[in-house]
């Protein structure tokens, strides 16, 4: 009787408190496995694991690795990760390293193709304290270099830090390609109890931080982001800064609560290519629409809400445009708009098709007034309700 009772008590605590331990795919002996004809399988939490601490199948330049999801993974049980800082980042943990001579060192970037073929990663959860030496990136992919992200699902994040930059997907994306996409969840920026690198500045994009000549099409992200009130941080809804990069058919929906200046509803630096996206925010404070600083950037058919409607019951002025200074002004400090169509949409109470100009609704968006809010929706990914 005492035996079943010890192993009753064991069974709970690693119900309640254990972690998944790192384990390779089940094909990981194969002679072949990695490659585009027999992937790595992700089947559980206990190989996504193995993946984000297992730098030698990140890749390089000259070998390539591939993963394919298999099955939903539910990843509560990383919030007693790593002393409560959850997930490590795949590729890099989050940073690219710079040698001796300032140039960039690619040596642990992610360098591989990987499918989530749409099930579902839930409840992932990310932490940070804004210690010195801790790696102040966050996201399920740190860097990734002549990659290729597809069909991955991110449901539920929880991400809450201090003094960090958080691409929900992916933080710093080079020379590679995200499509089919999605992120659903809450990112809270706290004030940080010790401030010692970045005084208190923290950045939060709901899909990437940073894509350099890449592309990303059809993703979307419904993040509510919450900050503490002050002015050193910053809410993008997709993507922080895009450098000589494409964005197309995607968009963001969510909360932004207490965004500190140069908020941005889709992106915040933006010099490169937006078409064909669209915004739409709930916030209690100003926040630009479609970029708070377009350089040198082709913006076509995207499009943002003018209402001015305010929620009395919550307290939360619906500003889907958000006092968009930057736009449609074909200059600003310097940088220049090369072109600009779409724009704002007329509150209206149905939103139809034909505001869209330019979208394809038979291959690629849909629209229902009972799905997505309302708004378009993705074919190609699975439908929000």
């Amino acid at each position: 009787m005492k035996t079943k009772f010890t192993i009753l008590i064991i069974f709970l605590y690693l119900t309640l408190f254990g972690e998944s331990v790192s384990t390779p795919p089940s094909n990981y002996a194969a002679n072949d496995s990695g490659t585009m004809e027999n992937p790595y399988l992700i089947s559980d939490l206990s190989n996504l694991r193995w993946l984000s601490e297992t730098q030698e199948v990140w890749g390089s330049k000259s070998q390539k690795f591939f993963f394919l999801q298999t099955a939903p993974i539910d990843a509560t049980e990383t919030r007693n990760w790593n002393d409560g800082k959850g997930f490590s980042p795949i590729g890099a943990l989050g940073e690219v390293l710079q040698t001796e001579d300032d140039s960039f060192n690619f040596s642990l970037a992610f360098y591989g193709c990987y499918n989530g073929q749409s099930y579902p990663i839930e409840n992932l959860f990310i932490a940070s304290n804004g210690n010195v030496g801790e790696l102040p990136m966050k996201g399920l992919f740190g860097t990734v270099l002549d990659a290729k992200l597809i069909n991955i699902k991110l449901e539920n994040i929880l991400f809450i830090v201090e003094e960090s930059n958080i691409g929900a997907l992916c933080v710093s994306l080079f020379n590679s390609s995200v499509s089919n996409c999605s992120v659903s969840g809450i990112i809270i920026l706290n004030h940080p109890t010790n401030m010692t690198r970045n005084r208190g500045r923290s950045i939060a994009s709901g899909l990437i931080h940073q894509s350099w000549n890449s592309s990303i099409d059809q993703c979307f992200a419904i993040v509510d982001m919450i900050s503490n009130g002050d002015n050193n941080k910053q809410f993008n809804g997709l993507v922080y800064s895009l450098s000589n990069s494409t964005l197309s058919n995607s968009y963001f929906r969510g909360t932004m609560l207490n965004p500190g200046p140069n908020s941005s509803g889709l992106v915040g630096t933006a010099e490169g290519t937006i078409i064909n996206c669209f915004t739409a925010v709930n916030t209690n404070s100003i926040v630009y629409g479609i970029s708070y600083f377009p350089l040198d950037s082709t913006i076509k058919n995207t499009y943002y809400l003018t209402s001015h409607m305010i929620k009395k019951a919550h307290g939360i002025r619906f500003i889907d445009r958000m006092v968009i200074k930057s736009l449609p002004k074909d200059k600003r400090e310097g940088g220049q708009i090369l072109s600009f169509t779409g724009g704002g949409i007329p509150p209206q109470k149905k939103i139809t098709k034909s505001q869209f100009k330019g979208w394809d609704f038979i291959k690629i968006w849909n629209i229902d007034p009972t799905k997505n809010g309302g708004f378009p929706y993705l074919r190609g990914i699975p439908k929000e309700s």
